[in-house]
C-alpha cells in the first residue's frame, strides 16, 4: 500500500537493532501501512495505528481475509478501480469491511500514498491493485499472528510496556501535514518522557534534518545515509537521505 514516509530502505537496519536487543515482543508504535512489520519475521508483533481506517483495515485482513481477496480480485478482475465518489462512499462506512477495502483502494490510487483520490483510471494504478492481488496470501498470513491494536502511543505503552518489548517508533514528521492524527510539540515531548521511563528497549528512526526533533530528543545514537529511491534524472541527482537512531540499545557509531 502506498503511504507518505516509508521506511523500507531502514528494514534491515531495523531488524539488526531488534535482534541485538534479545527482545521477543515487536510493538510497531505508529504502523502506518505496516510496511515493517510485514517484513519481518517476528512471530509476536503488534501492529498499533490511532487512524481508526487503517487499524480497521488490518482488523478485516486478520479476520475475514478471503472476503478482502475476493473484493480485489473481482475489482482487479474488472478492469477498472473504484472512482473517488465510490471509494469515498465505501470509507464513510466506519468500521465495516467495505470501509476497509475503501481505504486500501484510497491510498492506492493517491499520488504519492497521500490518501487524495485521483487518478484512478491510469494503467499503473491498476497495475499497482494487481501487485497487491499477489502479495494478499502472503500478506494476510502475516498478519493473522498480529496483535492489532488502535490506540493512543500513551496507552500503548502503558499497556504493552514489559522487560520483554521492543517498541519500534516512526512518529509523523513534525514538519508535515501527511496524516489524519499528526503530531503536535505536546506529543513530542509526552514521547520523549516515555521513553525515559520504559523498561523495554526501543527504537525511533527520523529525518536527521528534524531540527525540531532534535532540540527535543538531543543527539542520536547513530546516523545513517541511504539511497534516495525518487530520484528524477530531469531534475538533477538527489542526495541521499539521512536518517537518525535514537535507541537505548548500545549500537556502533556511523555518519
Amino acid at each position: 500500500m502506498k503511504y507518505p514516509g516509508a521506511k523500507t530502505v531502514l528494514i534491515p537496519d531495523i531488524m539488526q537493532i531488534f535482534l541485538g536487543s534479545r527482545k521477543r515482543s515487536f510493538v510497531d508504535v505508529f504502523g502506518g501501512s505496516g510496511i515493517v512489520s510485514l517484513n519481518t519475521t517476528i512471530k509476536d508483533v503488534v501492529y498499533n495505528e490511532i487512524d481508526p481506517e487503517l487499524s480497521n483495515l488490518f482488523r478485516h485482513l486478520k479476520e475475514h481475509p478471503e472476503r478482502i481477496i475476493k473484493i480485489l480480485r473481482e475489482t482487479v478482475n474488472s478492469g477498472s478501480l473504484p472512482d473517488n465518489n465510490q471509494i469515498r462512499n465505501l470509507c464513510s462506512k466506519p468500521g465495516t469491511i467495505d470501509a476497509a477495502f475503501g481505504t486500501l483502494m484510497r491510498f492506492t490510487v493517491s499520488f504519492g500514498g497521500m490518501g487524495d483520490t485521483y487518478n484512478t483510471r491510469e494503467k499503473s494504478t491498476l497495475g499497482y491493485a494487481r501487485k497487491t492481488l499477489g502479495q494478499m496470501e502472503s500478506i494476510t498470513a502475516k498478519v493473522k499472528s498480529w496483535k492489532i491494536e488502535n490506540m493512543d502511543f500513551r496507552e500503548l505503552f502503558k499497556k504493552y510496556d514489559s522487560p520483554y518489548t521492543f517498541f519500534y517508533m516512526d512518529p509523523p514528521y513534525s514538519d508535515r501535514r501527511w496524516y489524519n492524527y499528526n503530531f503536535t510539540g505536546q506529543d513530542y515531548e509526552d514521547l520523549r518522557v516515555i521513553m525515559t521511563q520504559i523498561e523495554g528497549k526501543y527504537l525511533m528512526t527520523v529525518d536527521r534534518d528534524d531540527d525540531y526533533v532534535y532540540e527535543i530528543f538531543g543527539k542520536p545514537q547513530l546516523t545513517m545515509e541511504y539511497e534516495n529511491k525518487n530520484q528524477d534524472t530531469s531534475v538533477g541527482f538527489l542526495p541521499p537521505r539521512v536518517k537518525s537512531f535514537y535507541t537505548n540499545i548500545k549500537v556502533g557509531t556511523q555518519s
